[in-house]
């Protein structure tokens, strides 16, 4: 497993769809809009945690994983209950 550098840059980009497409719990609209404004840039991932961190309730987490792309899952606990989303993929910017 691969530690990720939170300072470094990252392209953001895939977020998720919103909606319910499946999900027992659709993506709330504040989680939504968050990451539609990441969704498409470059951003550090310092960055884009501290704005989802905004977000009451919601926790934020990494794929720390060998294979790219990584992804950023968020988590709310809601009565007793606990819902989990993809919210977005991130990979690191190619070095010019």
């Amino acid at each position: 497993m691969k530690k990720i550098d939170k300072m470094k840059k990252y392209y953001f980009f895939d977020q998720h769809p919103g909606g319910i497409l499946g999900a027992i719990i659709p993506l709330p609209k504040v989680i939504k809009d968050a990451i539609d404004q990441i969704a498409d840039k470059e951003w550090s991932l310092d960055q884009v945690l501290k704005r989802l961190g905004q977000i009451e309730g919601l926790k934020v987490s990494t794929s720390e994983s060998s294979k790219e792309p990584c992804m950023l899952i968020g988590n709310i606990k809601n009565e007793g209950f606990t819902h989990s989303w993809r919210l977005l993929y991130f990979s690191p910017l190619l070095e010019k």
